[in-house]
């Protein structure tokens, strides 16, 4: 039996198959919940941003002419709060997106170690330590950025 040698790969290929999408949708299932509360967040975070723009025309069309402190202090503060919720949930998206991120590519390398463990002995043997190794955390580094990225860029088509 040829042992495959480090300076030897085998051809990957790199064609779509709907079935993998499929399974990686499987350890996507369980955050659904979460993804859709921040997905509710952000967009109630931008329609709320787009009040800012109305209030400063108010200010402009009918404080500011009749000389209305209270009218101005009033929507200064609503545009502060507006701003404030914002902020905050720009900053709970890209925590419990991270986390979100992170558990899944826990799952798979646990699923993809406890796979691994029930593999015969000759597979081991054919292959040196390392390419197992390598190939499977740049697998799962590859798929952590996929996730991260394919649901951001999707959220911000969403939102606007």
């Amino acid at each position: 039996m040829a042992r495959n040698r480090y300076d030897v790969d085998e051809t990957l290929e790199d064609h779509f198959d709907i079935n993998q999408l499929k399974r990686l949708g499987g350890y996507v299932k369980p955050y659904l919940g979460k993804m859709f509360f921040i997905m509710v967040l952000m967009l109630s975070s931008s329609a709320l941003t787009m009040l800012i723009p109305k209030f400063v025309q108010l200010e402009m069309d009918r404080y500011i002419p009749e000389k209305d402190m209270n009218g101005i202090i009033r929507l200064v503060i609503y545009t502060f709060l507006i701003v404030l919720y914002s902020v905050i949930c720009m900053w709970l998206k890209i925590d419990q997106m991270t986390k979100v991120g992170q558990d899944i590519i826990h799952e798979i390398r646990e699923d993809l170690f406890a796979h691994l463990q029930e593999l015969p002995f000759s597979y081991y043997d054919d292959r040196p330590h390392g390419k197992i190794q390598v190939r499977v955390l740049s697998s799962c580094i590859y798929r952590r950025a996929c996730y991260n990225t394919i649901y951001t860029k999707f959220c911000m088509c969403i939102i606007g």
